[in-house]
């Protein structure tokens, strides 16, 4: 029996609504993210920019192990530091062994976590916070096809107790 059309339809939009939802939640994740970031670098001192300078290169370090750590991929990092994967990959290969030896970095990596990794847990609670109320939304609709489920079952019992036949 073929799909009903008002239930694959209402489905789609709902689809689509959770589409537009995540969008609008990225691009307000990616704004706080941005304005932590502009809070780092405030509170390091100096302006963002792309020279080679040791501490630039230690925010740049810094930034981009604190967002792998919470879970952002090389191409998403890549995006914020103004550098290839490949540079991020090994900011991230290094990280151990930098925090040991190289001058300042470790408190450049401290105050990162502090500023930077707080908006990035933010984020991750709210996203949390909207996929439970979507598995709330999804379990009450479990529960309503369950529950025609078995009136369906049960009018079918009846059915069949009283010689119709079903195919």
């Amino acid at each position: 029996m073929p799909p009903d059309g008002d239930i694959w339809s209402s489905k789609i939009c709902n689809y689509l609504n959770t589409l537009i939802h995540l969008q609008r939640h990225m691009k307000e994740a990616r704004q706080d993210i941005l304005d932590a970031i502009k809070i780092y670098y405030k509170e390091l001192g100096f302006r963002r920019d792309n020279s080679r300078v040791t501490h630039q290169a230690q925010a740049r370090t810094a930034l981009s192990n604190v967002m792998r750590e919470h879970g952002m991929k090389y191409e998403e990092i890549k995006t914020y530091v103004n550098r290839d994967h490949s540079t991020i990959i090994h900011h991230c290969k290094h990280h151990a062994d930098e925090l040991k030896t190289w001058s300042g970095y470790r408190k450049t990596y401290e105050k990162c976590k502090a500023i930077v990794g707080s908006a990035l847990v933010g984020d991750l609670d709210d996203m949390i916070a909207y996929l439970k109320e979507k598995q709330d939304a999804l379990q009450v609709q479990i529960d309503e096809y369950l529950k025609k489920k078995e009136e369906n079952d049960a009018r079918i019992k009846e059915l069949a107790a009283d010689g119709v036949e079903i195919g």
